[in-house]
């Protein structure tokens, strides 16, 4: 990252670090949702067994995924403050670490599978979940390495990457699912095949020779205390995001298994939602990167500069996706369902999902970034608990009262879901302000 973008917090120097990661991000989203898309062309019930899956494998991903974000912050502070033969370390140890997470995913996901998807939808869903869930620890690898070339300035390569890996997804799921008849397993094939494609190109350019010879990308040796001392900065945010994720993925589970209508809403709203999320997680590492950059590079006094205009890119974003759900709604919706097929009460009910999932990530969006400032400073361990604290008292809580008077709806968990957003973004917010955030010192 040259000091030119770190002397210059400026809106297109933050767009510029941070469209790579978004592209990053959006392309597991993306292939997540290319995945319901075309299978909604198969089977609806196809579909929405693909899709309640997709929130079991997030949980573990998501978990293992915040123990490796310390990657990214080491690397960046290590590039910001020119230690530059130390920045592979950090991702070495991320390597042997998700290579190792390959002894649980497999055996977890033959353990769980019967469990996690209502019985309705076993028949197809339980296939998807073993082999993307078995095959995990690649998504995990994927954004060690990207964390890692984001960091050092080389965001573009990741963006290729993505580009690559949606391509891959995409022709594989075609062929897959319909010429060779695989159905939902055809699904999981693609994701994970697209995924590898990612680790394989950025494998090369991880030990390209002027990456190599800069930032020491050979130095592969675990160092086992070394590894146990970044991964004791981020257990308490694995823990949280296990809990967050599996209060999700068990009210998607009720709503799938009340009703189709209500399945059917909570698969469009989840799907939407799932590439929302990717583009505030992508947009949080660019500003993790950045501001790592910067706490390296002793210019702390800019991060308040970040934040601010961070804050301001998204408020224009939401704005865009408003103006789209309003004017084209049909435009979503047809992609999961025919509007023409289904009721007029259940298209009403749809778009005041999709207006409900716009607010909740007008408030979600900024508790991401604010996540990225706070992650780069070593302070995971509360933040993630901090979210999970909020989902579970506002979220988890009400929800389960609810259920006991068989009300719960999808709105209802969309409304609370923004109320908990809220209440996180502004205890984030005093934790910023309290400059008790700064753990790491390179």
């Amino acid at each position: 990252m040259t000091n030119k973008i770190l002397t210059d917090i400026s809106y297109l120097n933050i767009l510029k670090i941070s469209s790579p990661t978004i592209l990053s991000a959006l392309s597991a989203g993306i292939m997540s949702m290319l995945d319901v898309l075309i299978l909604a062309k198969y089977s609806t019930i196809a579909m929405t067994a693909v899709a309640s899956a997709a929130t079991w494998c997030n949980v573990f991903q998501v978990s293992t995924i915040s123990l490796i974000m310390i990657t990214g912050t080491l690397v960046g502070q290590y590039n910001g403050s020119g230690k530059y033969k130390l920045a592979g370390i950090p991702v070495w140890q991320m390597i042997w670490f998700s290579l190792s997470l390959f002894i649980i995913s497999i055996p977890l996901s033959y353990i769980i599978a019967p469990y996690c998807i209502p019985e309705r939808l076993q028949s197809y869903g339980t296939q998807y979940l073993k082999i993307v869930l078995g095959c995990s620890p690649l998504f995990c690898i994927k954004v060690a390495l990207s964390y890692f070339l984001v960091s050092i300035g080389k965001g573009f390569i990741v963006s290729a990457s993505s580009f690559i890996a949606i391509i891959v997804n995409t022709i594989l799921d075609i062929f897959l699912i319909f010429y060779c008849n695989y159905g939902t397993t055809g699904a999981a094939i693609g994701t994970v095949m697209a995924c590898f494609s990612e680790v394989i190109f950025l494998s090369y350019f991880f030990f390209r020779k002027d990456i190599r010879l800069k930032y020491g990308t050979l130095k592969c040796k675990l160092r086992i205390k070394r590894l146990l001392s970044y991964l004791k900065l981020g257990i308490l945010a694995s823990i949280a995001n296990i809990i967050e994720s599996s209060i999700f993925s068990s009210i998607y589970y009720i709503l799938a298994k009340t009703n189709q209508d209500k399945a059917l809403t909570q698969t469009i709203a989840s799907e939407v939602w799932s590439v929302l999320v990717c583009l505030g997680a992508g947009f949080e590492k660019g500003v993790l990167a950045i501001t790592a950059n910067l706490l390296g590079a002793s210019l702390k006094s800019k991060i308040t500069i970040l934040l601010k205009k961070s804050i301001n890119i998204h408020l224009i974003f939401i704005l865009m996706l408003f103006t789209f759900i309003l004017l084209l709604p049909d435009l979503i919706i047809n992609n999961f369902v025919n509007v023409s097929e289904i009721s007029s009460d259940l298209h009403k009910d749809i778009l005041d999902i999709l207006k409900l999932v716009a607010i909740c990530f007008t408030f979600d969006g900024i508790v991401w970034i604010e996540v990225g400032i706070l992650a780069a400073g070593g302070d995971m361990n509360y933040t993630m608990p901090t979210i999970c604290a909020c989902l579970f008292i506002f979220l988890a809580i009400p929800i389960y009262f609810i259920i006991n008077t068989e009300n719960l709806s999808v709105s209802t968990m969309w409304l609370l879901y923004t109320i908990a957003d809220i209440a996180c973004s502004l205890v984030l917010f005093k934790r910023y302000k309290s400059n008790k955030w700064v753990k790491i010192e390179v």
